[in-house]
């Protein structure tokens, strides 16, 4: 922020502006992922290495010889990954190269860790967008305006390079053989340009380059090692039903221990996820199972007293018959509920 801050505010010594009336300079932006690997659920990042060429027309080169420069043009843009938390080029100190008369081009490697607003509320069945947004802080949008090329795009001439109208969307910008994390399977790649204002430095207008990856996460992981785990601790305590009645303690041991080892495994499931302010699919199936478990419990209270007041009376025989009935009821219901609920939203959102 402060690097944002202090271009925005620094003289922008030695560039060269485009002749007046000739409009905002284009520049030619062609991106190639290379790889994406770690999501980070908590921290709200990601990984992403990728290859990003740059051109664009230079007048003041249009004689010169073709092949590299000995020293950087005058007019070169400064662009930034806005949302990148730490950034590491191939190249630290850029190349530039004369592919045609007049035309100007950088070419370097990218790797970087960049933040993302995730929306965790589908988790582990979400789908991600993850953004890579750049922009050029020293030249405002009347003075360069950032342009999506095809990384196949066969080279322009000068003069139609100046003018020419490239796509400004497509999923053919992953060129380069990709490969993901485990956790994650990318399914494609959207690139855009749009105007970014900034209010509190006068209104002033950037030219937004914008790179989205859209990614779905393999639940795999989580409904082997968490969600079968939970539905085990959850259908342990069922044996509570082939228990005599009155063996409150017993039963209620059973259920108790079973609900601490619930509050364990959610405390382990919170780990891997971010303080969020509202729930995700996860959360519901934690809330689910604590529950599953009070009704067990409240059952065999309820069963226990009952045996309790008829014990003695005429009822005797009629409650007992009541506690096996519905200790059946609940023992041939609650097994099968659980399941049926689990394949279904597993079914549902996978």
């Amino acid at each position: 922020m402060l690097l944002c801050l202090g271009l925005l505010l620094s003289p922008r010594a030695g560039a060269v502006e485009a002749p007046p009336g000739a409009g905002p300079r284009k520049v030619y932006v062609s991106f190639a992922l290379s790889g994406l690997s770690t999501v980070d659920d908590v921290n709200e990042t990601f990984d992403a290495d990728f290859y990003m060429r740059l051109r664009w027309y230079d007048p003041t080169l249009a004689d010169a010889p073709l092949g590299n420069l000995d020293a950087p043009p005058a007019w070169r843009p400064n662009l930034e990954i806005i949302n990148a938390r730490s950034v590491s080029k191939q190249l630290e100190e850029d190349s530039y190269q004369l592919v045609a008369p007049g035309v100007v081009q950088t070419v370097n490697r990218y790797r970087v860790t960049l933040a993302s607003k995730l929306d965790l509320r589908r988790f582990p069945f979400d789908e991600q967008d993850l953004p890579i947004l750049i922009e050029d802080f020293q030249h405002a949008r009347e003075e360069l305006v950032l342009v999506h090329e095809r990384v196949g795009a066969p080279l322009q001439g000068a003069e139609s390079l100046a003018e020419c109208s490239a796509p400004l969307h497509g999923d053919d910008v992953l060129e380069l053989a990709s490969s993901g994390p485990s956790e994650w399977e990318l399914h494609g790649v959207r690139v855009g340009t749009e105007t970014h204002r900034y209010t509190f430095f006068d209104d002033v207008g950037y030219s937004r380059f914008n790179i989205t990856l859209h990614v779905e996460r393999r639940p795999q992981y989580y409904v082997f090692k968490l969600i079968l785990v939970l539905l085990l601790l959850v259908l342990a305590p069922c044996v509570v039903f082939f228990l005599d009645p009155e063996s409150l303690g017993e039963r209620s041991g059973i259920c108790i221990t079973a609900l601490l080892a619930v509050i364990a495994h959610n405390y382990i499931a919170c780990t891997v996820l971010p303080r969020i302010a509202y729930l995700c699919v996860m959360d519901y199936f934690m809330f689910g199972g604590q529950a599953v478990l009070f009704l067990i419990v409240a059952e065999s209270l309820c069963v226990h007293q009952v045996l309790k007041r008829t014990q003695g009376t005429e009822h005797e025989a009629r409650g007992l018959r009541f506690t096996r009935t519905l200790d059946r009821v609940c023992l041939y219901s609650i097994p099968p509920a659980l399941l049926l609920a689990g394949a279904s939203v597993y079914a549902l959102y996978s």
